[in-house]
């Protein structure tokens, strides 16, 4: 029951983790990056341009580009823990000490790129906002009614504001999923020195016993 249980939780926790994954890695490629060099995360400078009559702004912030690089890692990454730690939980065995030793580096490694995601498109996200609010819009408005970028001042681009907040919370939800990867792997591996702590103590008692008699 406890093994079937496990495999369930483990599937569901996968299942989660890269739906999250996908959708922050994806949401930000569709939604906040606009071709190559334009991203809508900090953006700055939003004003009436004289040419076009129309407002604008530049949008130089690399933070884009950055969150799509680290968010396809931690898909590849959960790939690579589905294939090695779901092999443990399907067979009910528990790793070696160098195997947990890897999954537990690996597993804090998501845990800040979770938090670089998370951090960075929320504030960028509110930095973005703040600026076109300067101007007396809001960012629902301005993306839904669509908008102009210094790069190209002559196309009209136009985005999903609830997307672009199911993108926050998405991020915030994947940080949390490496959260606990990260704490069941920590805790997997202090168990394991424990165990062979206690099987020492176990096989040391029996020999300073012969050594007393």
């Amino acid at each position: 029951m406890n093994s079937t249980a496990n495999r369930q939780r483990f599937a569901i926790w996968s299942l989660c983790t890269l739906m999250t994954s996908s959708f922050v890695t994806f949401g930000v490629l569709n939604q906040l990056m606009i071709e190559e060099r334009v991203c809508l995360l900090y953006v700055d400078n939003y004003h009436k341009d004289e040419a076009t009559n129309a407002f604008i702004f530049e949008a130089p912030s690399s933070s884009c580009m950055h969150s799509v690089i680290l968010g396809s890692f931690s898909i590849f990454s959960l790939l690579v823990v589905v294939i090695f730690r779901g092999f443990y939980v399907y067979k009910q065995i528990n790793p070696p000490k160098n195997t947990l030793i890897v999954l537990n580096v690996l597993a804090s490694c998501l845990s800040a790129v979770g938090v670089y995601l998370a951090t960075t498109i929320m504030l960028g996200v509110v930095k973005t906002c703040s600026e076109f609010e300067k101007r007396g819009k809001s960012c629902r408005a301005v993306f839904g009614e669509g908008f102009f970028t210094s790069n190209n001042g002559y196309i009209l681009y136009t985005k999903s504001y609830r997307i672009i907040m199911i993108i926050v919370v998405s991020a915030w939800v994947l940080l949390l999923l490496w959260g606990h990867y990260t704490v069941k792997e920590s805790y997997n591996l202090w168990k394991n020195k424990n165990t062979i702590s206690e099987t020492i103590a176990d096989e040391t008692e029996p020999l300073l016993a012969n050594e007393e008699e």
